[in-house]
């Protein structure tokens, strides 16, 4: 912190200081002193000059004051206004009606008793403020009837109890429904529980699943029903076979044997040939014909041997392994072109019967197509030595190629299954598993209930955060009563120091602080109490007020040991009688000094201010301070705080004050300008008071002219008979000052005189006639009044 003095207080426009300039009013080399003693009267403006320094202390001003303006100069040349006061480093400290209200709190009870109070100290009354502020904000928790936060969260968590009650209830519904459901649904699979059926519930919402049909289902579980199939081989078709079967059908029928030695009859008669033939067999190694019993001849048998020759028994032979071939072939292909279904998964059977009709349809065409070649063949057997043209039946292996390859991918197709069968029986029973899943979601409305379970969580856990962000809160702000509370100094000391001041400098008043320790809501606080005469003081005056901040000041000074401070003390006599104005003045006058032991063990006496104003309203006490000496006798700067109207002034204090600080001379003085003053002069407080400062001045001299003047008969009073003595035979002058007195200082018997105008001319005239017989009757006083005044 900086110590520096105060040159100046200027540009004030601040409080009943209206556009104060100091140079225009003292002068550019008038300054304030080490030691500065300042003079004003009530309400002139002495406590809105030490805010303004105090402002320097605090870093504060009331917003009571609408744009206040000052500059602060300082004997090092710097400046401080109000704009960058709070970041002034200067060491003040200032007493007066705020540190008295800020510093000691006085609580009063409704029948108007002081009460004990916890804190002493600026610093520990404004914690003691927010901690309160803070403890208001929280409330009473222990009541059955909770207030503010604390209330609040009561509300709260009974709001957040009855929305988890609807969120659980809900809640415990749709668990309800999930449990009977995996029952139902997990029947047949094993460790099926409802975080299953959630889950799969949850899959199917996901991939926005569409239900299967009553043909799908019924396919599928016909699968489940299923027993594995054997594989099945192909169908295999060559073109060329038939191709074959042709060709080698057309070699037989146009097959020719040769005519040569050959029985005419029996080469034009085919079924007398085949009579013969068979004839031929019956009667082979006979020679008695059992038709008509007569003898074959050998030459009948060279001649029927030469017939039926071996080329003949080769075309017979070909012909009847060429009819069996055909027939072989037809029962090969129509077989294969027959479908058994037993052999094929019911899930082919619509394919299979769609080529079942096609094969039909086939196996009627090759039954034709071989009856063709077959009839063609017995032709030529009926015919051997005839000569026959092959005629090609229709070509129609295309279709049967065509049939065999849908049938041979209806085989892949059943194979495949037969390979994948375990796969596709897994895969038919998730697809049935997810249509029971659906099903039982569209049962219980699965999905309004989660929207209405998510809607009631929701609003569960916007209170349950708004009921933790309370609590958070309230936590913070207890944890803030706590910090601020561990930040509270121990102003146990400070009391102790406020009553030795106490004993030492106001024993009269028997007043002192009883200390004493309270359990405070689970906290151990710190409280005093205001003692007279040991007892508990009730219907404490300002006064008594004022002595114990005062000591409570210096107390707070102590504080600042090493330290010089610029002290500014505003009227600390304040409501004080005469006894307490020389008590104040005799702690002033000790504990502004201190004793400092160097290092070669002497004593020192040194101040414990950098700089010292003291200002005051009371004549008595500018007479004591007019005797105080710092400790090495620094000059004094003397200053009087002037109201005029609504404004104040700082001004030079006047020779007869500085010099002879009396009462008497002071009241003369405003009775000798009000004599002087023109009744055009807008100084109209001086006229406002006349009446009060005329009354005091003839009381008080007229006491000390007549000390031994009393009233007549008792028929009025001493002071009626002292100023009686002093107007002698003018007893219109005696009569016309005291009624305008009576009438301006009382308003006795007249109070619409308040609500008029003052006389002024009326004052004036007064004032001339008091000065005038002062003059008259004591010339040497008059003159010795008129130049304590005005010199």
């Amino acid at each position: 912190m900086s110590e520096k003095m105060i040159k100046k207080i200027t540009n004030i426009n601040f409080g009943i200081f209206s556009n104060y300039n100091w140079d225009n009013n003292l002068g550019k080399n008038n300054e304030f002193e080490k030691i500065n003693i300042i003079y004003g009267r009530n309400y002139s403006g002495k406590t809105t000059l030490s805010r303004i320094v105090r402002a320097l202390e605090t870093k504060q001003i009331s917003d009571k004051y609408k744009n206040p303006n000052f500059e602060i100069i300082f004997d090092d040349g710097t400046k401080i206004n109000q704009v960058d006061y709070v970041s002034s480093d200067v060491l003040i400290r200032v007493f007066n009606e705020d540190f008295i209200r800020e510093n000691l709190s006085f609580p009063y009870d409704n029948d108007g008793n002081i009460k004990a109070f916890a804190l002493l100290g600026e610093e520990n009354l404004q914690l003691q403020s927010k901690i309160d502020e803070l403890k208001l904000e929280l409330g009473d928790k222990d009541t059955d009837t909770k207030t503010g936060l604390y209330k609040e969260l009561e509300d709260k968590n009974l709001k957040y109890s009855e929305a988890d009650k609807n969120y659980r209830s809900k809640f415990n519904e749709l668990e309800s429904n999930l449990t009977q459901g995996a029952k139902e649904i997990g029947a047949e699979i094993r460790n099926y529980n409802k975080t299953n059926l959630r889950n799969d519930i949850k899959s199917l919402l996901k991939d926005n699943y569409k239900p299967i049909s009553d043909d799908e289902k019924e396919k599928f579980n016909k699968l489940l029903k299923e027993e594995k199939k054997e594989l099945l081989y192909k169908v295999s078709t060559n073109n060329s076979e038939f191709q074959d079967l042709i060709n080698s059908t057309k070699a037989v029928v146009e097959q020719k044997v040769g005519n040569t030695e050959k029985i005419e009859m029996l080469v034009k008669n085919a079924q007398l040939n085949r009579w013969v033939k068979e004839g031929k067999a019956l009667h082979q190694g006979k020679k008695i014909c059992a038709f008509c019993g007569n003898v074959i001849s050998e030459s009948r048998w060279a001649e029927l041997d030469k017939h039926f020759d071996e080329e003949y028994e080769k075309l017979e032979t070909n012909l009847n392994k060429q009819l069996d071939l055909v027939e072989d072939k037809r029962e090969s292909i129509k077989k294969v072109l027959t479908i058994d279904k037993n052999k094929f998964y019911s899930f082919f059977i619509n394919e299979l019967d769609e080529l079942n009709k096609q094969s039909e349809v086939l196996i009627e065409k090759i039954d034709n197509w071989f009856d063709s070649l077959k009839n063609q063949l017995n032709s030529k057997k009926d015919s051997m030595l005839g000569i026959i043209s092959f005629v090609s039946p229709e070509d129609f292996s295309a279709d049967i190629i065509s049939f065999a390859s849908l049938l041979n991918k209806v085989i892949d197709s059943n194979n495949e299954y037969t390979n994948n069968l375990s796969d596709k029986i897994s895969e038919a029973k998730e697809k049935l598993q997810s249509q029971k899943i659906y099903e039982y979601c569209q049962k219980i409305n699965y999905q309004k209930q989660v929207s209405e379970t998510e809607a009631l969580d929701q609003e569960r856990n916007s209170k349950g955060s708004d009921l933790e962000n309370l609590k958070s809160t309230i936590k913070e702000k207890e944890g803030k009563i706590d910090e601020l509370t561990s930040k509270m100094s121990n102003e146990k000391e400070g009391a102790s120091k406020v009553n030795e001041y106490l004993s030492v400098f106001f024993d009269s008043n028997h007043l002192s602080l009883s200390i004493e320790e309270n359990e405070l809501q689970q906290e151990k606080q710190t409280t005093f109490s205001i003692l007279r005469n040991n007892e508990k003081a009730y219907n404490l005056s300002e006064g008594e007020c004022r002595i114990i901040a005062f000591c409570y000041f210096f107390a707070k000074l102590d504080e600042l040991k090493g330290k010089n401070p610029i002290i500014w003390i505003d009227d600390p006599v304040c409501s004080l009688d005469g006894n307490h104005i020389f008590s104040v003045y005799s702690m002033l006058y000790s504990k502004l000094k201190e004793e400092i032991i160097d290092s070669n063990n002497k004593i020192e006496v040194k101040n414990k201010y950098k700089q010292l104003f003291i200002s005051t309203h009371n004549l008595n006490f500018l007479k004591y301070l007019k005797r105080y000496k710092g400790v090495n006798n620094e000059n004094k700067g003397y200053f009087l705080i002037q109201r005029k109207n609504n404004n104040s002034t700082i001004e030079t204090m006047p020779k007869y004050m500085k010099e002879y600080a009396t009462e008497f001379n002071y009241l003369f003085k405003q009775i000798y300008e009000c004599s002087r003053i023109s009744v055009n002069d807008d100084n109209y407080t001086i006229f406002y008071n006349f009446a009060n400062n005329a009354r005091k001045f003839l009381e008080i001299y007229s006491y000390y002219k007549f000390p031994d003047m009393f009233g007549k008969n008792n028929s009025y009073n001493a002071d009626e008979a002292r100023l009686k003595e002093f107007w002698g035979i003018d007893f219109f002058d005696y009569k016309f000052t005291e009624r305008l007195n009576n009438e301006y200082s009382h308003l006795a018997g007249s109070l619409e005189r308040g609500e008029l105008p003052i006389d002024l001319p009326e004052i004036k005239n007064v004032a001339e006639r008091i000065c005038k017989k002062i003059e008259e009757t004591d010339k040497k006083q008059y003159d010795a009044l008129v130049n304590s005044v005005t010199n």
